[in-house]
């Protein structure tokens, strides 16, 4: 009997952005290891783009009891996610209370229309 690997996700929860394929509970792992992120808060965005496949966005809470400034947390994943996944993104970083919460196995993944 062959031996698998790590399961990351299912395959239906899977992303592709920019040839680069993504599982939401990657992202979710990096933000619940970030530092004055509010764990159960967070957003992906995928852009439609007119010459390219995509571009990805991550929006995410601070604390409202962290004193980290949120140019620090945005920092610290995008350098997480482009270590980990190989790729660049944009971070938003809100105030906490402002991205929709979700029960059970809802992945919060957006498709946007292009931006201007």
């Amino acid at each position: 009997m062959r031996k698998i690997g790590r399961i990351i996700g299912r395959s239906d929860d899977m992303l592709k952005v920019k040839v680069v394929i993504v599982f939401p509970s990657q992202i979710e792992d990096i933000i619940a290891a970030t530092k004055g992120t509010v764990k159960e808060a967070w957003q992906i965005y995928v852009d439609k783009e007119r010459t390219t496949i995509g571009t990805m966005c991550i929006a995410v809470e601070a604390e409202r009891s962290s004193d980290r400034p949120t140019e620090q947390i945005v920092s610290d994943i995008k350098r997480e996610v482009r270590a980990r996944l190989g790729m660049s993104v944009e971070v938003e970083c809100l105030q906490e209370g402002t991205l929709p919460r979700y029960e059970a196995k809802a992945t919060p993944v957006l498709h946007r229309a292009e931006r201007t």
